[in-house]
């Protein structure tokens, strides 16, 4: 279940939301409705809700400032023809539509945007041979996210300063720790596989065995391959 927060200052609009447009939508578990930023921000502290529905434009930009290393899916209501907002996991709704066709509107964004990205890398972590037993290989899934939200703002010659401090963040841990895990996270893949087996690593990295991926490698190749 992905949890929603809805940013609305008037009732019975929220209602309506939540009778009409997310009772439609099976994916979707509400946890708050908030009347201002300042309740946003409480809410968002609390329990980071994987989707907002909102109709205040300032809630990307109050994202954005407030957490660094927090990037929610957003679906904002707005009138305006034409908005230019530079976030990239943003739905731009009409709000005049009928509901049925709202409902229908964020269902196919939910489909393609936020299940189908998440689970194409956890389907090509296993794929070569990663376990999400370890949690190693949730840090290398919490760094590609993080990478493919955040292009341009980090550096991977710095992947650890850059991107595991926020990984660490996100999971209340340490750099270190991360580091430590997505590194056994690796190395028990590789001890994993049998020389047959890991072939597929092989062809997927470009690199010949005994090599084994760095986390470098690892991170940012199975990022730049999602827009393959």
């Amino acid at each position: 279940m992905l949890k929603l927060l809805i940013l609305c200052k008037n009732l019975e609009t929220s209602k309506k939301l939540v009778n009409q447009v997310v009772s439609n939508i099976n994916e979707l578990r509400l946890i708050g409705i908030a009347n201002d930023l300042n309740e946003v921000e409480k809410l968002l502290k609390k329990s980071q809700p994987d989707i907002i529905f909102s109709a205040d434009e300032n809630i990307v930009e109050f994202i954005i400032s407030k957490f660094i290393y927090y990037y929610p899916q957003i679906i904002l209501f707005s009138k305006k023809r034409f908005l230019k907002i530079p976030y990239r996991h943003l739905l731009l709704v009409k709000p005049n539509q009928r509901l049925d066709i709202i409902s229908k509107t964020i269902s196919v964004f939910i489909r393609e945007h936020v299940d189908s990205e998440r689970e194409k890398i956890v389907k090509t972590l296993i794929d070569l041979g990663f376990s999400f037993k370890f949690c190693g290989t949730l840090y290398i899934l919490d760094s590609i996210l993080y990478i493919r939200t955040h292009k341009g703002a980090f550096s991977f010659e710095k992947i650890e300063e850059d991107v595991y401090s926020h990984v660490a963040k996100i999971n209340n841990t340490t750099n270190k720790r991360v580091k430590w895990s997505v590194a056994r996270s690796i190395n028990t893949m590789y001890g994993n596989h049998t020389r047959k087996s890991y072939e597929a690593v092989e062809k997927y990295f470009n690199i010949a065995f005994p090599t084994r991926p760095t986390p470098k490698l690892v991170i940012s190749l199975i990022a730049n391959n999602l827009d393959l």
